[in-house]
């Protein structure tokens, strides 16, 4: 285990500001962490690696997505 504890460790520290944000979780892994997040607001779909992108990452559209939870 190494950089999940970083990563776990970087959301729990974005979490703790308290400021707006929208989490783009790309992939089973990420989403995995989604629970960090309490009620912040993501965007999930498949990882855009060449192996699964076409699996739901294709046509997701996370940015615009982003965008749309960050002006509500």
């Amino acid at each position: 285990k190494g950089w999940e504890e970083v990563t776990e460790q970087a959301i729990r520290a974005l979490v703790a500001r308290g400021k707006p944000m929208v989490s783009i979780l790309w992939g089973r892994d990420a989403r995995n962490l989604r629970p960090l997040l309490g009620d912040l607001p993501a965007v999930e779909s498949a990882h855009p690696s060449p192996m699964s992108a076409d699996r739901g990452f294709f046509g997701s559209r996370p940015f615009s997505r982003a965008n749309d939870l960050l002006m509500r």
